[in-house]
């Protein structure tokens, strides 16, 4: 074979071995972000709202869709409906990410919210919302299929988590708000005990290492890193926790590791 076909034959042998190299991205690593940077409300009545988004990482160019409507190139989306909306992001590679959030109606009202706590694992929490100004009679809805609407305004029965609630007045005025329900554990009457009985005892966690869980600043601070610790039971050392004492740390950073 002449020096000249060898070399042909390399470069084709070479563009075939690299054409069949598919390298597949992990979705589940991927930096790819989205987020909401405006939201031009609708008006009363009407479906003209915008919103626009802007996504970061992964790999460009990107795909934008609107309540996994049709994709389009731009992050901006306009006459769009009141009501609580999803927008997402599609990479080059095909990984995904979703963004949510509402489209109200222009200074139509406020509302008041008032809750009671659920209970730790427990489901008797409940909401109450006021609305101040806007036109009655109103109707009100919990969570977000946007057609599950109500005459009360109140909702009952409710776990700890962040809940969805939407107002419409006589005029078709919407307004979107989301409410936390929190499960109401203690951290005075209830985590410090169980951490100073079992966590900031001598030669442990009492300052003499770290971290130190002798103060409320100190297991804020790592109050993920002791619900994990204690969930999956690798700590304490020299002693156990109860089931319910394990969920009640878990409720009380579920809710925000809060110095109630």
């Amino acid at each position: 074979m002449r020096g000249g076909q060898f070399l042909v034959l390399f470069f084709i042998l070479s563009l075939s071995c690299s054409d069949s190299d598919d390298v597949k991205v992990d979705c589940s690593i991927t930096d790819l972000s989205i987020r909401v940077v405006k939201i031009t409300y609708a008006d009363c009545g009407l479906s003209n709202g915008q919103i626009t988004v802007e996504a970061n990482g992964g790999s460009p160019a990107y795909g934008f869709s609107l309540d996994n409507g049709t994709a389009q190139s731009s992050g901006v989306f306009e006459n769009v409906v009141p009501g609580f909306r999803e927008i997402s992001v599609t990479d080059n590679d095909g990984c995904k990410k979703t963004v949510k959030t509402f489209m109200s109606s222009k200074d139509p009202f406020q509302v008041v919210t008032y809750t009671t706590p659920s209970g730790c694992k427990l489901s008797n929490g409940t909401i109450t919302v006021v609305p101040l100004g806007g036109v009655p009679p109103y109707k009100y809805q919990l969570g977000e299929n946007n057609d599950n609407y109500q005459a009360s305004n109140v909702w009952g029965n409710l776990a700890a988590g962040r809940h969805s609630i939407w107002v419409e007045d006589a005029n078709r005025c919407f307004f979107g708000v989301y409410v936390q329900v929190s499960s109401g554990v203690s951290f005075s009457e209830t985590i410090k005990p169980i951490v100073d009985n079992n966590c900031a005892i001598s030669g442990c966690h009492d300052g003499t290492q770290s971290p130190d869980l002798t103060t409320f600043n100190g297991i804020k601070a790592n109050a993920t890193a002791i619900k994990a610790a204690t969930v999956d039971k690798s700590m304490p050392l020299n002693s156990s926790l109860s089931p319910e004492q394990i969920n009640q740390i878990a409720c009380w950073v579920d809710d925000g590791a809060l110095n109630n």
